[in-house]
């Protein structure tokens, strides 16, 4: 068996099988594989994370706000002063992270729902009627602002609810079908039309977490079922929140149906002079930052002009929370929890700083070919090499793919995956030196079996070390033959006992044995009676 397993052929065999499986297994991608290329990519951003910019701004409803104002959801009315107050301050646009989904209840025709059994003057009672509801002042003031974005997301619940778009969405790529790309869901959660058709934008803030729960990628576009097997193209809540401020009408989304020297799928999205790369599925790698406290002004600092103008000039302003009640806190690979306006702000700043992560097509294929050509070499050489100059050789080599897959992220913005690389060539290595050193140490083995007892310590050693050196053929050399023979040996032993002759023989063949030894001399036979 173990003859059989230190065949070079079938090593070579086995462990090209292997190598197939390995590349088998990445073509595929399972969890794993992805879960630990998401490892590496996620240790890059900690140890070297965005350098932020200065376009951004939240308006926090803090868990201080709550206690001033009350609990949430606060009167429209109220909420109708957040933008206006900071379009004043210069804010060029103002999102909200939330959905206004149900009317205000403290709208006047509430209240006197609520006292429909108290007697009020006819009059009064009219007067009242004649209010405008909170929802309708909150959407004539958000008209008026003409620099608000509303929000909407998907859900898994039947809401019979169609988000409202705002914003012209063109596709500039080749036989365009973007819609086969994008995620698309039937149902969503949306604020109430009059607030989305009165607002200057409107987008989606849905992000879906990786298998462990953090967010990576968030997608810029959203696919909307309708009738008919179409599909309506939605913006995110960033990108709106960009247009708006950039005062544009349209959105070019590029996407390519076949594979493309362009690439495939959706390959880019172009507000303006801001072009942003994805994923084939619109989803933005998100270039973290990290956690950032003075970004954060309580909301009623706004109320109460309790800040400094210039804090607000020329951002854009997130409206969100990150009071724990409002369940909005998400987690990302810088930080296990953080408000999920914080994400969206860490997208609209990565965007206008044009500081991207990406992951073009190419680089699979780059990554599968550098594992199958270093593995390979290491099959082929393994058996010419010694273990430790082959082991220092490979350790170069994947020290130079990390090198080089850092150098990509830190100037470049490309994702390459230094790990499945680097442990499926230390796998090849390893099962290669077992199996080189199997069969050198069978061939030891056979030839000391074989020649042990006939040759030399000094020649053993020098043919264990080379066992090509025992090739059929041998080679041409001058040697001294010596023929031994102990005269009248037949006589001799008939007239012994048998251990007086095997002592005898001893006394003869040992010395005679030590001098051809001690002169690297072989002894080709022992032979007599």
């Amino acid at each position: 068996m173990i003859r059989f397993f230190s065949n070079r052929w079938f090593q070579v065999i086995l462990l090209c099988s292997l190598l197939a499986g390995a590349i088998g297994m990445r073509f595929a991608d399972p969890k794993g594989v992805v879960r630990m290329r998401h490892i590496a990519f996620d240790y890059y951003n900690k140890f070297m994370p965005r350098t932020p910019g200065d376009n951004v701004l939240i308006v926090d409803i803090d868990e201080e706000s709550l206690q001033r104002f009350g609990q949430w959801p606060w009167p429209r009315t109220e909420i109708a002063r957040i933008p206006d107050l900071l379009t004043d301050m210069g804010a060029r646009a103002v999102a909200f992270d939330m959905v206004f989904s149900e009317p205000d209840r403290t709208s006047p025709d509430f209240i006197l729902n609520y006292l429909r059994d108290v007697k009020i003057a006819p009059e009064s009672r009219q007067m009242i009627e004649d209010l405008p509801t909170n929802d309708e002042y909150f959407a004539a003031r958000l008209r008026q602002n003409g620099k608000s974005v509303t929000g909407f997301v998907w859900t898994q619940q039947e809401t019979q609810r169609f988000p409202i778009r705002k914003a012209k969405i063109f596709n500039t790529g080749y036989k365009p079908a973007p819609e086969r790309f994008i995620r698309s869901v039937d149902n969503f959660a949306t604020s109430l039309p009059i607030l989305s058709e009165a607002a200057a934008g409107n987008g989606s803030f849905g992000m879906s977490p990786e298998q462990d729960g953090l967010i990576r990628r968030v997608p810029l576009v959203v696919g909307q079922r309708l009738d008919g097997g179409r599909v309506d193209i939605l913006p995110s809540l960033s990108l709106e929140a960009i247009r708006v401020a950039e005062g544009k009408k349209i959105i070019k989304l590029r996407s390519f149906s076949e594979p493309t020297e362009d690439g495939f799928g959706i390959t880019s999205i172009q507000i303006g002079d801001y072009k942003i790369p994805t994923d084939s599925d619109g989803n933005l790698w998100v270039h973290y930052a990290g956690h950032r406290p003075e970004i954060y002004v309580p909301a009623w600092k706004v109320f109460f002009k309790d800040i400094d103008p210039e804090k607000v000039k020329d951002k854009i302003v997130l409206v969100g929370t990150s009071a724990i009640g409002l369940l909005d806190l998400r987690s990302t690979p810088l930080d296990p929890i953080v408000p999920g306006v914080e994400v969206h702000s860490e997208i609209i700043d990565q965007i206008l700083n044009g500081q991207f992560l990406q992951r073009p097509d190419f680089l699979d294929g780059a990554e599968i070919l550098f594992t199958a050509a270093i593995s390979f070499f290491v099959i082929v050489i393994a058996p010419f090499i010694a273990p430790m100059a082959l082991a220092l050789l490979i350790i170069t080599l994947i020290g130079a793919g990390f090198i080089g897959s850092i150098y990509s992220y830190q100037h470049l913005g490309f994702l390459i995956d230094p790990l499945y690389p680097a442990m499926t060539i230390t796998m090849i290595f390893i099962l290669s030196s077992i199996l080189t050193n199997l069969r050198s140490e069978s061939e030891r083995r056979m030839i000391k079996n074989a020649f042990g007892h006939y040759i030399s310590k000094d020649l053993m050693n020098e043919l264990t070390s080379d066992p090509d050196k025992l090739q059929l053929g041998g080679e041409q050399r001058e040697l001294s033959v010596m023929f031994a023979d102990v005269r009248n040996f037949t006589t001799i032993s008939e007239a012994m006992t048998p251990e007086a002759l095997i002592q005898m023989m001893n006394d003869f063949l040992t010395p005679m044995t030590t001098i051809v030894m001690e002169e690297r001399g072989t002894v080709d036979k022992y032979m007599g009676d």
